[in-house]
């Protein structure tokens, strides 16, 4: 199954280090995509998982899709 992280900030940081450290999902079949430069590195540094720069890249891929956005711009994600 493949978890495609919508936003890559704080919150999918961490919630992304906890899948891959349980094991339970490996390691290529977690990926994320945010708007933010900045965040799409730091996750990728913090995580050692692929950050994408466009959702089409990896949402045809994704079996699960976890927003995780402010809530002010979910709808816009």
């Amino acid at each position: 199954m493949n978890i495609l992280f919508v936003g890559a900030g704080k919150m999918a940081t961490a919630l992304a280090k906890g899948i891959v450290k349980s094991g339970v999902f490996p390691h290529d079949s977690v990926s994320a995509y945010d708007v933010s430069e900045a965040s799409r590195q730091s996750f990728a540094s913090v995580t050692s998982l692929p950050c994408v720069d466009s959702p089409a890249v990896a949402l045809p891929k994704a079996d699960v899709v976890i927003l995780a956005v402010k809530p002010q711009v979910a709808e816009s994600a």
